[in-house]
């Protein structure tokens, strides 16, 4: 890792725990060859998050936008790699095969990259749809005799726009590509386990219920702090 990205991580980090009381549940991503792939709630602080609970360097990939905005020179400085999508103004989808031989050359390095698979950050409180790219990139990587593993992370944000409100980050098991696995099977088994660590709701508003109804709960059955238990006594209220 760089300099340069060294310290962004590391301010990233301060940030994210000055601003949110932050929760890791489960084990920090092993090492070798990963492609994490976390849920998309809160625009540029996901980043952020996953830097601030991950325990090892990662390397995003960012819609090749960010690169000509405001922010082009902090994904460049921390290493991010660029996807080009059809409806940017700069989407030659041929380009995106740099971006493809880049994930091949940091994950048989033994690399650590991180990208958020519903392609959007969005607050609809549920999973959206998965794009297929990260479906791509592990068999890929696989077929060139990679052993790289997958792992699901789970973002889910309490009051997200509150100063000191909870967020809780869910690392979920790490699992291989299948063998003669296709992208649409791929796919579908990505949005399955990520969605195992995620409360989702549906509208916005729902998203507040339940966090009411659980802080009433909590206050009257107290459990400490043990995040993996809110996290599943809030998966249970949304569920009805």
């Amino acid at each position: 890792m760089s300099i340069a990205a060294h310290l962004v991580q590391s301010l990233a980090r301060a940030a994210v725990h000055v601003f949110y009381q932050v929760d890791r549940v489960g084990s920090p991503p092993p090492s070798g060859p990963l492609i994490l792939l976390p849920n998309h709630p809160n625009a540029l602080l996901d980043p952020a998050l996953v830097w601030a609970t991950a325990g090892r360097a990662i390397r995003f990939l960012a819609k090749s936008t960010l690169f000509s905005s405001p922010f082009g020179p902090l994904v460049r400085a921390v290493g991010a790699i660029p996807v080009f999508r059809k409806q940017d103004r700069d989407g030659h989808e041929s380009r995106n095969t740099e971006m493809f031989a880049a994930v091949d050359e940091a994950l048989g390095r033994g690399g650590a990259i991180c990208l958020f698979p519903e392609g959007i950050s969005h607050s609809t409180g549920r999973l959206e749809p998965l794009r297929t790219g990260a479906a791509r990139m592990a068999i890929s990587a696989a077929a060139k005799g990679v052993a790289v593993q997958l792992v699901p992370v789970g973002i889910n944000p309490d009051q997200k726009a509150i100063f000191r409100s909870r967020m809780t980050i869910v690392y979920g098991n790490p699992f291989p590509v299948p063998a003669s696995a296709s992208v649409h099977a791929l796919t579908e088994q990505m949005a399955a386990r990520m969605r195992h660590l995620i409360v989702e709701t549906d509208p916005e508003a729902d998203a507040a219920l339940v966090m009411r109804i659980d802080r009433l709960y909590a206050a009257e059955r107290p459990t400490g702090a043990d995040a993996q238990a809110a996290i599943e006594r809030r998966r249970a209220i949304a569920a009805g």
